[in-house]
């Protein structure tokens, strides 16, 4: 769609005009010196009103648009400047982000009206053509039909959806309010709005059906075919299938629910999933056991796709199975038995080297100048423990069924907890029915676990805790209920072990306590850990209540504050960022992915934060202070294409420098066109681009001084 299209003229979705439409509203405008009481003169357009109001953490103004969309605006209060402002949608509490020239009055303005111009052109959209939405006929392939400039109805497997073009790229019409609200980066086309991804979006809930019905795999797709095929039953977003993620891609034959038949390309890693899930042992399958029975995740010489986890060796296996019996003339090949009785196995084999590396250490640690032959004898002694292969298979599956179950049992009690004390005795009992089912299901896993002889002690752990949360959801009901005083309580069996028995005939305690008619968990009540060193296991000493810490991931620049730690299935971290002020956000994180931080590190890396601007170009550097990219620094391109990303120096591999220097140099060898071979990681700063770096904790100014020279040589 051309940026002349009528609608979007009108709309000002792709100029920096805004024609207002003809629709006169329904009161005038506030005079804005009495409705705003400090709100700058002249900013509101005709028809817009205006009018003074409260919120949390302070005062701002209630704005009303032409199309009768409503928005909050107030001035940043921790900016402490009156040329700040930020606005949100009337309907919620949520504040839109933005960079600081985002926040000129002037610029959020501009957004709130393109915001309600593009909402109410959903809205005119969909009252048109929403009836043309919903359940269609199925088909395998899917159909595109423009129904006018800038609007396409999408269809695939019995789903169709309406498409809008906006600023920022395609969006989904589902009929709601907030259709066609601006996204963050609202000005310029995102990836994430191409219209295969917004298309893949509407008609993605026919999906849910397909592996309920038969299917066969019919072909590989080679890469002389599709150099890079497109899989249908997966997200097309970060992290989607591609030949290096997901291994070979197949040509797939599917039927719909009343017979229909088509074809669809999918990969490795979505026809593992579908394979795996039909081998299931007390409802989980082999990838939930793989990662313990190899002690982690493989080597990087077991799995050759990218990233090397678990996940990524099964979507490799499958392909590699798959590709074979088509090769070798097998009619609709689906290994799935094989399929999972390999993947055990190479788990196994890994998990016995790991064990026997393991041993040696400890005999190391253990008898100081102990010689080979000790190490040797530790070492089979620990194969030797994990010889029967069968019964190691048998307590993985059942020690991962338990921890599963009492995860569901917690959170079913905590449902059951929070319905009781609310009066909604219904939904407490049933929650509480399903926490107790849940409680069993464990204590089946831990029989299990006791009958194959491997790990009993953990699974017998996860059982008794699933059964303490169903009692206490039992307990929880019966207490909220005489609380509040709500007529006869029901008559519940008492648990076992409980010791209010009605029998004055002491019964034998049974292996595993087993609960009743299911009750509640605790919701959410975890104890703070002073000391988390002394519970060892995954604990670490270093990140305990008080210590700084950053997620691992190298774009992290907020460090958290630890709060406390707590156990749900694996230890957690909660910590607390800007504590007491409006930009207070909490991480809630696993304990394995956290680095602890210092005061030193955080400081030097916002030393070396830089806002770089030349000309129309800007961009930015950090140092990284997470994963082993700890202490290098990165440049970012701010440009419509690159939309904030690291600058890669080739291939996919992101430009790490050992000096800022470096970091300014690959900048500029990227904005001047990346013409010849990139700076080197300690190249040296370019001698023409000092005048227009400023910190980042400045107000970034438009300078143009110490560029002439760089100008000329770009002219």
């Amino acid at each position: 769609m051309t940026p002349d299209h009528p609608h979007t003229t009108q709309l000002a979705l792709f100029g920096t005009a805004r024609p207002r439409p003809g629709r006169a509203g329904d009161e005038e405008t506030a005079p804005v010196a009495e409705a705003g009481h400090g709100f700058p003169d002249g900013a509101l357009e005709p028809g817009e009103t205006l009018s003074p109001t409260g919120f949390v953490g302070g005062a701002g103004w209630r704005l009303v648009t032409v199309e009768g969309y409503v928005y909050r605006v107030r001035r940043c209060g921790w900016s402490g400047s009156d040329d700040l402002w930020e606005a949100g949608h009337g309907e919620d509490t949520y504040w839109w982000n933005g960079d600081l020239e985002d926040r000129a009055l002037s610029a959020l303005l501009g957004r709130i009206r393109c915001d309600a111009q593009t909402r109410a052109r959903f809205a005119d959209v969909w009252a048109r053509y929403g009836d043309c939405t919903g359940e269609v006929d199925w088909s395998a392939d899917e159909k595109r039909t423009e129904v006018e400039a800038g609007v396409m109805l999408v269809s695939r497997f019995g789903v169709a959806g309406l498409l809008v073009e906006a600023r920022w790229g395609w969006d989904h019409a589902r009929g709601g309010d907030m259709d066609g609200s601006t996204p963050e980066t609202w000005e310029r086309r995102q990836v994430d709005h191409a219209l295969y991804t917004r298309s893949w979006c509407a008609w993605s809930s026919g999906l849910t059906s397909l592996s309920k019905r038969p299917f066969e795999v019919l072909a590989v797709v080679t890469e002389a075919e599709d150099e890079k095929p497109t899989c249908a039953t997966s997200a097309p977003f970060v992290g989607k299938c591609s030949r290096k993620r997901s291994g070979e891609f197949f040509r797939v034959a599917v039927s719909g629910p009343n017979g229909e038949r088509g074809e669809i390309v999918t990969c490795g890693r979505c026809l593992a999933g579908w394979m795996l899930d039909g081998e299931r042992r007390h409802g989980r399958t082999a990838l939930d056991v793989v990662g313990r029975l190899a002690g982690g995740d493989p080597s990087p010489k077991l799995c050759k796709l990218n990233w090397q986890q678990w996940c990524d060796r099964a979507s490799e296996l499958a392909g590699q199975m798959l590709a074979d019996a088509l090769s070798a003339g097998q009619v609709a090949p689906w290994p799935a038995a094989d399929m999972v009785e390999q993947l055990l196995a190479e788990a196994c084999e890994m998990g016995d080297e790991r064990a026997k590396r393991a041993a040696r250490a400890t005999v190391r640690e253990k008898q100081p100048g102990a010689g080979k032959k000790v190490q040797d004898a530790a070492a089979a002694a620990a194969v030797e423990e994990r010889a029967d292969r069968a019964a190691l298979v048998a307590g993985a599956f059942a020690l991962d069924a338990a921890s599963y179950a009492e995860i569901c049992a917690h959170t079913d009690a905590a449902t059951a907890v929070e319905a009781a004390k609310a009066g909604e005795w219904s939904k407490a009992e049933e929650a509480a029915g399903q926490a107790s089912e849940h409680a069993v299901e464990a204590l089946d896993a831990a029989e299990a676990a006791d009958q194959a002889g491997v790990f009993v002690a953990e699974a017998r752990e996860w059982a008794d805790k699933a059964n303490e949360h169903a009692r206490a959801a039992c307990e929880a009901i019966v207490t909220a209920r005489e609380a509040a005083d709500a007529g006869p309580v029901t008559t519940l069996q008492v648990p076992a072990g409980s010791e209010a028995a009605d029998s004055d005939e002491a019964e034998a305690a049974p292996k595993y306590p087993r609960t009743v008619d299911g009750w509640e968990v605790r919701a959410g009540d975890y104890d703070v850990n002073e000391q988390p060193q002394e519970y060892g296991g995954k604990l670490r000493p270093e990140v305990v209540p008080g210590a700084w810490v950053i997620q691992d991931f190298h774009e992290q620049q907020t460090a958290h504050r630890v709060v406390d730690l707590f156990k749900n299935g694996n230890w957690m971290v909660r910590a607390v960022a800007h504590e007491g002020t409006e930009r207070e956000s909490w991480l809630c994180e696993s304990i394995d992915r956290v680095k602890v931080v210092t005061d030193a590190e955080l400081a030097d890396a916002k030393r070396s934060a830089f806002r770089l601007q030349w000309g129309q170009w800007r961009g930015r550097t950090y140092k990284g202070i997470a994963t082993q990219h700890r202490g290098k620094y990165a440049a970012c391109c701010m440009c419509e294409d690159c939309m904030g990303l690291e600058i890669y120096r080739g291939g996919r591999r992101i430009g790490w420098c050992t000096t800022l220097d470096a970091a300014l140099a690959l900048w500029v060898w990227h904005i001047t066109g990346e013409e010849g071979p990139a700076p080197a990681a300690d190249a040296p700063r370019p001698e023409f681009i000092p005048g227009s770096v400023v910190p980042l904790d400045r107000v970034p100014v438009a300078s143009r001084e110490g560029l002439q020279a760089a100008e000329r040589v770009v002219s």
